[in-house]
C-alpha cells in the first residue's frame, strides 16, 4: 500500500498543459518519489470537502509513455479518478472551432492493426471513461468555468466562450498533421471530434491496475491535425482544458469506501449483503451512451436495440459482450445467481423493460416524440438505483436533458452506505466497476459506442 493517498490524478502530457492546471489549483507542493516529481494541490469539491489532487506531467508524449507512468502514479498515490487535461488535433465540423473542448466518450486505440500489401487494417482498441465524471462533465456549465479562463483568445470575438464537444478520440503515438488519415478514422467513426496521443495508454493502464481508477479525457483543440498545423492556439487550448476541468472536480463527489483498507483498520459494522458484488457487476451493463447520453442524442435505432440487447444478455447470462470483436469481454454474475427472491423478481423486472424500451424506442423514433424513452429510462434506472441501495451499492446517476429540471441531484441524490465504518482513509464494501472495458455498438460499417 502507498505511502501516500490523492482523490484525483491529473496527467498533463506538455508542461504548457501542467502550468495551466497549476493556475487553477491555488497553492502547490513538490513531491519527488523516486524519480518522479508530481504536485500536490488541495481544492474543494461541490459539497465543501476537500480533495486531494496530484498534478503529473509525462516525461515524453505518446501512449507508451502515459502507460507507464499512468502505472507508477497509481501505485504512488491510488487516486480514485485520474484526468487526462491539455490539447488535441481536431475533426473538423462545422459546429466546432479552434479552442472548443472535447470530452471522450469512447477511447479509440488506432494503432494495433495488420500491414499487408502496404494497406493498414487497422484492430481498433476501445476503453470507456469513468461513468461519474461523465455525467460531473454533461452537467458543468460553460459560463462557469469560461469566465475564468485567463490565457486571452487568439482570434476575435475575444469573449467568445468555448463550446464542449463529447464523442470519439482516436489516440495513438503520432503527432498527426494529415488530413488523409483524419478522414480515413472519422470513415470508420462517425462520431469522431479529435486525436491526440496519452488518452488510449493511460485509460489501459488504469484499467489494468488492482484498484481501476476512474478516467476521464478533457482536451481542447489546437489545430485541425492536417497540413495547416501550428501552435498558435496551444496556450489557449491548454488553459481552456484546465479551466473545465478544476471547474468539474469542484462538482465530483469521490466515494471514499470505494477503495480496499487495511482489516486492522476497519470496524466492521454489518456484513455485507451477499447480493453486493453482483449488482456492482450490474451497475456496468447500464453504463453506456444508450443509458448516460440526453434522449435527442442520434442513435441509429439498430444501434440503440443492440445496446439494450447487450445490456439484457449481460444481466441475463453475465457475459458482457465487446461488439467490435462479438467475443466476451467479460464473464460475470447473472441474475439467476442473485440470492434473495426479491432481487431476482427485481432484476427480472428491469429486464421486461428494458426489452419494452427497445420497442418503444422504435416507434418513439418515428413519431418523432421521445419523451416516452426519457421517463422509461428513469423509470429502470430508479428500479435499479432501489435494488442497489437495498444492497449497499451506490446508485447509478442519469443525464437526461440539458435542462436545470432534471439535473442529476434532482433524479439521483447521492448518498454513501452506511455498511462499513472505516477509520482509514480509504474502505471497500465491493467492487465499482464503473468503465469497466470496452462496449462496442454497431455493425461493420460504424463502430460508435451507444
Amino acid at each position: 500500500m502507498s505511502q501516500y493517498q490523492a482523490d484525483i490524478l491529473i496527467i498533463c502530457a506538455l508542461p504548457k498543459e501542467r502550468d495551466a492546471v497549476l493556475r487553477y489549483t491555488g497553492p502547490t507542493e513538490s513531491i519527488a518519489i523516486g524519480k518522479r516529481k508530481y504536485e500536490l494541490a488541495k481544492i474543494a469539491d461541490g459539497e465543501g470537502e476537500q480533495l486531494t489532487i496530484v498534478v503529473q506531467t509525462l516525461p515524453g508524449m505518446g501512449s507508451v509513455q502515459a502507460g507507464i507512468a499512468t502505472t507508477q502514479a497509481i501505485l504512488d498515490w491510488e487516486p480514485y479518478y485520474i484526468v487526462l487535461s491539455g490539447i488535441a488535433g481536431g475533426h473538423k465540423a462545422f459546429d466546432r472551432g479552434l479552442g472548443d473542448l472535447v470530452i471522450a466518450q469512447q477511447i479509440v486505440g488506432y494503432e494495433l492493426g495488420k500491414l499487408q500489401a502496404g494497406v493498414m487494417q487497422r484492430r481498433f482498441q476501445v476503453l470507456r471513461p469513468a461513468f461519474d465524471l461523465m455525467q460531473a462533465a454533461y452537467r458543468t456549465e460553460t459560463t462557469d468555468w469560461s469566465r475564468r479562463m485567463q490565457v486571452p483568445r487568439p482570434q476575435s470575438p475575444p469573449d467568445q466562450p468555448p463550446k464542449v464537444h463529447y464523442g470519439v478520440v482516436a489516440s495513438g503515438e503520432k503527432v498527426v498533421a494529415d488530413s488523409h488519415l483524419m478522414a480515413e478514422l472519422a470513415s470508420s467513426w462517425s462520431r469522431l471530434v479529435a486525436i491526440e496521443m496519452e488518452a488510449y495508454g493511460t485509460a489501459l493502464a488504469a484499467s489494468q491496475a488492482s484498484n481501476p481508477p476512474g478516467v476521464l479525457m478533457v482536451k481542447s483543440l489546437c489545430d485541425w491535425a492536417d497540413e495547416s498545423k501550428n501552435d498558435n492556439w496551444q496556450e489557449y487550448a491548454a488553459d481552456a482544458a484546465a479551466a473545465f476541468t478544476i471547474s468539474l472536480l469542484g462538482a465530483v463527489k469521490v466515494h471514499r469506501f470505494n477503495r480496499p483498507c487495511l482489516a486492522q483498520n476497519c470496524t466492521i459494522k454489518a456484513a455485507a449483503h451477499p447480493d453486493a458484488t453482483a449488482i456492482s457487476c450490474f451497475r456496468a451493463c447500464f453504463q453506456r451512451l444508450a443509458f448516460e447520453a440526453p434522449s435527442e442524442s442520434a442513435f441509429s435505432v439498430d444501434d440503440f436495440d443492440q445496446a439494450i440487447q447487450d445490456t439484457i444478455t449481460a444481466l441475463t447470462s453475465g457475459a458482457l459482450i465487446d461488439r467490435a470483436t462479438c467475443c466476451v469481454q467479460r464473464q460475470g454474475p447473472a441474475i439467476s445467481d442473485l440470492s434473495t427472491d426479491q432481487n431476482i423478481a427485481g432484476m427480472g423486472n428491469i429486464v421486461r423493460n428494458l426489452q419494452n424500451l427497445r420497442n418503444e424506442y422504435r416507434m418513439a423514433t418515428q413519431s418523432g416524440d421521445l419523451d416516452t424513452v426519457k421517463y422509461k429510462r428513469i423509470q429502470i434506472l430508479d428500479d435499479f438505483n432501489a435494488i442497489a441501495q437495498n444492497v449497499g451499492v451506490p446508485p447509478l446517476t442519469l443525464v437526461l436533458e440539458q435542462h436545470p429540471s432534471f439535473t442529476v441531484d434532482y433524479l439521483y441524490p447521492r448518498s454513501e452506505p452506511d455498511e462499513v465504518e472505516c477509520t482509514c482513509h480509504r474502505s471497500q464494501t465491493s467492487p465499482d466497476l464503473a468503465g469497466d472495458g470496452p462496449e462496442v455498438e454497431g455493425g461493420s460499417q460504424t463502430t460508435d459506442l451507444v
